[in-house]
């Protein structure tokens, strides 16, 4: 072996040059290879991104299914209810029906009753004209629960109600 800074030659077992003093390096040893038994950064991230891809997915199925349950029905049954207090009440009463088209009756004794499957989204309404000196009221039911009711009193007199499915 030769030193590095003045070329003398040194013996093995030396720590200085002993012609300049140079402190020597002992000839490099091979760094042993030491097996990482952690998980790599790498792994990691791809562990973490399988978990939040699966947390998404499960967010995803829930909320879809739990809408399809929770999905309003289509069609309605609705309830046009027109009564007097007059025993001998009649009305001429207008209201609009299931095909979206306005139907007239005239007249029709007291109480009187039409029921019919209403798509949702309907427009739905309801008048009669009294024809005696009394109350007459109308009311809207949907699936069996008054959406909507009025009243008016006297001869002549037009209670009306409206609402949309």
């Amino acid at each position: 072996m030769v030193c590095s800074k003045c070329g003398a030659q040194i013996d093995s077992g030396d720590v200085f040059c002993r012609k300049c003093g140079q402190p020597l390096q002992a000839p490099s040893a091979a760094v042993p290879h030491v097996k990482s038994t952690g998980p790599s950064a790498t792994g990691k991230a791809v562990g973490i991104l399988l978990v939040c891809l699966f947390v998404m997915g499960f967010i995803v199925w829930a909320v879809v299914s739990g809408n399809q349950s929770a999905s309003p029905p289509t069609d309605h049954e609705v309830t046009y209810h027109v009564e007097g207090t007059d025993t001998r009440n009649y009305a001429d009463v207008t209201f609009e029906n299931e095909q979206g088209s306005t139907s007239q009756q005239n007249p029709v004794a007291l109480p009187w009753t039409y029921t019919a499957r209403f798509a949702a989204g309907s427009f739905l309404y309801i008048s009669a004209q009294n024809h005696s000196n009394s109350r007459i009221s109308v009311e809207i039911l949907v699936d069996g629960i008054r959406r909507k009711s009025t009243w008016s009193d006297g001869q002549g007199a037009i209670a009306e109600a409206s609402a949309t499915l």
